[in-house]
């Protein structure tokens, strides 16, 4: 087995490995929440909170683990579950795909080299308004893939189609403050020259669309992009 410390552009350190049963990237900042007993206890908590119908979080040994949502496909059965994790002041999300039925093989470890790609293409085309959120750990097996990023606040964080459909005026109203229009016409064009930059920036990304893994930051109007897969990656070992 070949373990190796990778150093990318954007100083993070990873490590990675393949064969043809698994493979994995994590981050080395991650180690330390990469403990068999850490491990397993995500897991059966995973386990039980995809198979609970009331979503009611776990809390246990100072990890606190929370469902979010799930997709399912055309059959309606699970394909993708979603998580919050709360562990050692720091909070994570977690994506945990089911293989066999996960549309065109993507998640977990294509997910954490596709993100780490991303992090260099902002890097080197200099883009300062926009963020990606930083991904943990990626880790893909013949039945299962897992994915882990920091969790944000979202308090301030949404889709830009949501964000900006806000911004349309109330008919209704007999009058509409037209300064308060220009702003917000001029926030409109802002975000969505932001926005189509990175359209090609990431034309080789799945489901790159204003309502598909960009968020804007209401307050700063900084782009976060998030849950990232590339259609070109090199196949992994089969």
């Amino acid at each position: 087995m070949k373990t190796e410390i990778v150093k990318e552009t954007t100083e993070t350190k990873y490590i990675e490995w393949a064969d043809k049963k698994k493979q994995f990237i994590y981050t080395v900042d991650f180690q330390d929440y990469l403990t068999l007993s850490n491990i397993k206890l995500y897991l059966s908590f995973i386990k039980k909170l995809e198979k609970d119908t009331d979503m009611s979080p776990i809390m246990q040994n100072e990890i606190f683990i929370d469902k979010i949502g799930e997709k399912k496909d055309h059959a309606w059965k699970p394909m993708t579950y979603y998580f919050k994790i709360n562990h050692d002041n720091s909070s994570f999300f977690i994506k945990h795909s089911i293989a066999p039925p996960n549309l065109l093989g993507i998640g977990g470890y294509k997910e954490g080299i596709s993100t780490k790609e991303a992090e260099n293409i902002l890097l080197e085309n200099k883009i300062d308004w926009a963020r990606i959120i930083p991904f943990k750990l990626g880790y893909s097996d013949k039945n299962d893939k897992y994915y882990i990023s920091e969790r944000k606040d979202i308090s301030n964080l949404q889709p830009i189609d949501e964000y900006l459909d806000g911004f349309i005026p109330d008919t209704q109203t007999s009058v509409y403050n037209s300064s308060k229009k220009n702003t917000e016409e001029n926030t409109r064009t802002e975000i969505y020259k932001k926005f189509n930059i990175l359209k090609i920036l990431f034309r080789n990304f799945f489901d790159f669309a204003p309502g598909h893994n960009v968020l804007v930051d209401t307050n700063t109007k900084e782009l976060y992009l998030f849950d990232l897969t590339k259609r070109d990656l090199k196949k992994s070992p089969s």
